[in-house]
């Protein structure tokens, strides 16, 4: 072969003709995943055009650490790429092994000498399978330092101990290299050679080990053209297709529908296993899954629908009522490729007892670590994972769906993929331009108007009880918050009987809201309820808040009701544009008229704690006794502070009282509330608001 073989697989390189069953898979995934491709070249071509390329390119780093300690500058040179067809073990699919030819010229003086053929040629190989796509880029010399030339650098995506690159030995076959083991030398030349040779081997099997290569390149403008060159030698190579512009993700994503869809597996676990549904979290010992389509959302991410049957008994799923939908959604580029792969597992064991029992195939799509890149949501259940499972119908099928996808994955790490993202969020989240105060009105008219006319029902597992949230119109707050007015009631209990039903608005800081993430319930079209989901930015901020008759509930999220999909949608953009023009926004005509009110309100809010404004009776640990809310806790501090427990959550504020009259404020919402309050007999006190009356019973010492 020309080398100092050292570390070449044994079993590896055997065959340059795949096997019969192999190659119907190559020949099928090559006619079915290559559609879409704007160019089918072989990895060969790409080989030669890329070492035309870069040929005879050097770079020179200046390292102090390394000079220090070893004596010696890194100086490297790449002559060339080739490529040679690789059989694999058992059903693994092959691919070409990309051969990387180099010179380390860390022996010599300057990259002249190098470029001139001094110094010793090193080979490598790349399994382009094994390549972290995100991880290619260009490296610019620091020429203050003195470094010479641009390079591309690479590393190998994380797997365990398996490695992209492997050292292959000393090309003592290269025309520019006076090699002892082809040529006549002296016995004092022969040792001086193989201890370099053996220093090299070292190297090499360090520098492979290290899981990062670079690829010399000369300039940025060589380096920018080679960058696109190795992106399709490693497509081509790993036998997927080469995707090259935006429109081609479509044609891929067809092609995973058409080869997926209406595939099923089965899993059984033995000692059962923790699964989530609409029901809550039980254990079970058997899921069912069916693919029954892949596609792209609104943001241009890939995502499966999948129907789920958790059931013990199989018979059970003959019945559709016991199936749940399901949608995992795939951020393409965090998937791991080096991890991805196609399962056929008969048993899954842990200690040698097995845990997992598989019917049908699978393909496994894991993340790069630490990312969490897989969101399933299901009807009243959503997680995130580092894992997720797609049904498949075969082998080759399975593979033609794997290289598909792992064509986005090499695609998702290039500009034009970040283009086509920015312009998919552009479509998905549209703002409404909202220029005056007149505009922000009629924007919370039509939000009031696309409310959904039925009640929203809640199921709170927990207490066995379903909450019937009807939300009825929309206000401003403040200059920077709205509130989703409305009321609530118990169903079966409190429904249909006035005075049990109970007040409740929502309220929304617009400043703290999400702009990116507000966006209609995922599995709007598996609802009979259409929401849209509010989030907050940031992980510490509260931009919603449930006002109730008995205290506000701060929350880090919330959601509004709306008629149908497209009514959920015309108001994300609503909110979108109020909360632009909010942050700019002139002050209100309102804001004049009203500036006697505003003053009585501002004298109305909580002022510094004296003997005056503070009522030393109502100083205390208050527990509620309306029901539902039963347990519910409030603590008013001495110090004109309240914090409100309901269980999930505090909300902190400041009050006032004194002479049967309160004043609470909640700055994380910008809230002021006006309570009248009267001492009961047992230890109870009386709060009325604009909600309506609660009872709270003394729980604690005063502070």
């Amino acid at each position: 072969m020309g080398y100092s073989d050292f570390s070449v697989h044994p079993n590896k390189v055997r065959a340059k003709t795949p096997r019969r069953g192999l190659g119907l898979l190559l020949v099928l995934g090559l006619s079915l995943a290559g559609c879409g491709d704007s160019s089918e070249r072989s990895p060969e071509s790409v080989a030669d055009d890329l070492s035309d390329l870069v040929y005879k390119s050097v770079t020179l780093r200046k390292d102090p650490a390394i000079e220090a300690d070893k004596g010696w500058e890194p100086i490297e040179r790449t002559d060339r790429f080739t490529v040679q067809y690789i059989e694999t073990f058992m059903f693994s699919p092959p691919y070409w092994d990309i051969r990387l030819d180099k010179w380390d010229c860390r022996t010599e003086d300057s990259a002249e000498q190098c470029a001139d053929g001094r110094g010793t040629p090193v080979g490598y190989s790349i399994e382009p399978n094994l390549v972290d796509p995100r991880s290619i880029r260009i490296i610019a010399p620091d020429t203050a330092r003195g470094e010479v030339g641009h390079a591309l650098k690479f590393e190998c995506a994380a797997a365990g101990d398996a490695s992209c690159l492997r050292a292959r030995g000393i090309r003592h076959d290269d025309d520019e290299y006076d090699s002892c083991e082809n040529n006549d030398c002296s016995d004092m030349k022969r040792n001086a050679q193989e201890a370099v040779h053996a220093s090299m081997v070292d190297f090499a099997r360090n520098r492979a080990a290290s899981k990062s290569m670079t690829i010399e390149c000369g300039t940025a403008e060589t380096c920018s053209e080679a960058l696109l060159l190795f992106r399709e030698l490693l497509d081509r190579a790993a036998m997927r297709p080469h995707i090259t512009d935006a429109n081609q993700i479509k044609d891929q994503i067809a092609i995973i529908n058409g080869v997926i869809a209406g595939a099923d597996f089965e899993e059984h676990f033995p000692k059962g296993r923790l699964h989530a549904s609409a029901n809550g979290i039980e254990s079970v010992k058997r899921i069912h899954r069916q693919a029954t389509s892949f596609g792209m959302n609104r943001e241009g991410l890939p995502q499966l629908s999948v129907e789920v049957c958790a059931e013990n008994d199989p018979g059970k799923c003959d019945d559709k009522q016991n199936w749940d939908s399901l949608l995992m959604v795939v951020d393409i580029e965090n998937i791991n490729p080096a991890r991805s792969i196609y399962h056929d597992w008969k048993n899954q064991k842990e200690g040698g007892e097995i845990v997992t029992e598989w019917e049908g195939k699978s393909l496994v799509l894991a993340c790069h670590a630490p990312e969490v890149c897989i969101e399933e949501f299901g009807v009243g259940i959503s997680f995130r994972s580092q894992t997720g499972t797609i049904p498949c119908k075969d082998a080759e099928t399975c593979y033609t769906a794997l290289w598909s996808i792992m064509s986005l994955v090499s695609f998702a790490a290039t500009p034009a993929y970040d283009d086509f993202v920015a312009e998919m969020m552009a479509k998905a989240h549209p703002v409404t331009e909202i220029d005056d105060w007149d505009d922000a009105e009629d924007a919370l008219k039509r939000i009031a108007d696309r409310l959904r006319e039925e009640p929203w029902r809640v199921p709170i597992s927990d207490i066995d009880l379903t909450y019937l949230i009807h939300q009825r119109d929309a206000e401003f707050d403040t200059d920077n918050s709205i509130l989703i007015t409305g009321y609530f009631c118990v169903e079966g209990e409190q429904c249909g009987d006035e005075d049990k039903e109970m007040f409740a608005d929502m309220a929304f800081a617009l400043d703290l809201m999400d702009s990116e993430t507000l966006r209609t319930d995922r599995l709007v079209a598996l609802k009979e309820q259409k929401i849209l989901n509010i989030a907050c930015a940031g992980e510490e901020n509260y931009c919603a808040g449930l006002v109730l008759p008995v205290g506000l509930w701060e929350m880090r999220g919330a959601s509004v009701t709306c008629k149908n999909s497209d009514a959920c949608e015309a108001t994300a953009a609503d909110l979108r544009g109020l909360k632009a023009f909010l942050g700019n926004a002139p002050p209100r005509e309102s804001d004049q008229t009203d500036k006697a009110d505003d003053q009585s309100d501002e004298a109305a809010k909580p002022k510094p704690v004296d003997d005056q404004t503070l009522d030393p009776a109502i100083v205390g640990i208050w527990a509620l006794e309306n029901p539902p809310f039963t347990g519910w806790v409030t603590e008013f501090r001495a110090d004109g502070k309240f914090i409100f427990n309901n269980g999930q959550g505090l909300t902190m504020g400041a009050y006032t009282a004194s002479g049967g009259v309160m004043y609470q404020t909640t700055p994380s919402l910008n809230l002021t509330e006006t309570v009248t309050y009267r001492f009961l007999d047992n230890g109870r006190i009386e709060l009325t608001g604009r909600y309506g009356v609660s009872i709270w019973r003394r729980q604690g010492v005063r502070r």
